[in-house]
């Protein structure tokens, strides 16, 4: 179970940076969808909610929201001389608020580059049931943990010819409160690539990984 919760950790790292929109000195709100794998065959996908709100030229405040859906592949075990099979699902929710430091440059007339900063704080809900099976009965098992993390975030915008934006992105995520399922911190990466379609209209695919996980989400927005 602690293997488990451990791969739980790193959504918060691939729904949070999975803002699709572009443009961290703009207004808007997006929407995707992402689909993350895990080492021993564990899965997750659902959707997200993001949103930026440019409150300075150099500060934007960011939201977002996430669920997903997890399946962990039954295994065989033995355990002290006795085979057990186990098979768990998860539902997780996920809200998190952030605050970003950034400063544009303006390069060229096709390139404006953007470093940024970010800190950001969670909260995520897991439920988690399943079955636990050996040669004599089947025990069913439910668990449920609500947690508070942190995130610190370093990453760069390149914003080219005013219609593709490029966001390659580091995060360090640690637990404020773990609720006792005893989880280390990690470390993820994520590169987002954006078309700006119209002045209100963006869309784009965001890559990520870190120890153990790969995930991919696709997005679009709508901009104010």
């Amino acid at each position: 179970m602690q293997r488990l919760a451990f791969f739980i950790l790193f959504l918060v790292s691939s729904s949070t940076l999975t803002a699709t929109a572009g443009l961290i000195d703009d207004y808007y709100l997006g929407f995707s969808y992402s689909y993350t794998k895990y080492e021993n065959d564990y899965s997750e996908n659902g959707p997200n909610i993001v949103s930026n709100f440019a409150v300075h030229p150099n500060i934007s405040i960011g939201a977002g929201l996430a669920y997903r859906n997890g399946k962990a592949k039954a295994r065989t075990l033995i355990y002290e001389g006795e085979q057990i099979t186990d098979q768990f699902d998860f539902d997780i929710w996920l809200g998190n608020l952030g605050i970003l430091l950034h400063n544009k440059f303006e390069t060229s007339d096709s390139l404006a580059i953007s470093p940024f900063f970010e800190l950001g704080i969670a909260a995520q809900s897991i439920d988690i049931k399943g079955l636990v099976i050996d040669s004599f009965k089947t025990t069913p098992v439910e668990v449920n943990w609500d947690q508070f993390l942190y995130r610190l975030s370093l990453g760069t915008q390149f914003l080219i010819n005013d219609f593709f934006v490029l966001t390659p992105t580091l995060a360090f995520v640690d637990y404020i409160d773990d609720d006792g399922a005893r989880v280390s911190s990690s470390f993820g990466w994520s590169l987002a690539g954006v078309f700006l379609f119209t002045e209100h209209f963006s869309s784009g695919l965001t890559l990520g990984g870190g120890d153990g996980f790969t995930g991919i989400s696709l997005g679009t927005a709508i901009h104010f």
